[in-house]
């Protein structure tokens, strides 16, 4: 399931730039489905979810963004909250 495109980086770089928006990231092909989110983007070391929940499901974080550390995917959308326009 890992992927390491420039594409899927340029896309993290983005996120983190302030330069995506909701309607790019549901426009972005799909990795992989999980069961409640849709992977956008893998570099290896970093991945972004965009959930498939809406708010009337109670959802209030759309995007979820995953880092790689100590072995094991950790929650770090807190640490970039806000950037998404």
């Amino acid at each position: 399931m890992t992927r390491r495109e420039p594409s899927d980086v340029a896309v993290l770089f983005d996120l983190l730039h302030g330069n995506l928006t909701m309607a790019d990231l549901t426009a972005m092909p799909t990795i992989h489905q999980g069961q409640y989110a849709n992977l956008k983007a893998d570099t290896g070391t970093m991945r972004l979810w965009l959930s498939r929940m809406t708010a009337e499901d109670g959802e209030t974080q759309p995007v979820q963004i995953e880092a790689l550390i100590g072995g094991r995917w950790v929650d770090v959308t807190e640490r970039y909250a806000g950037m998404l326009r």
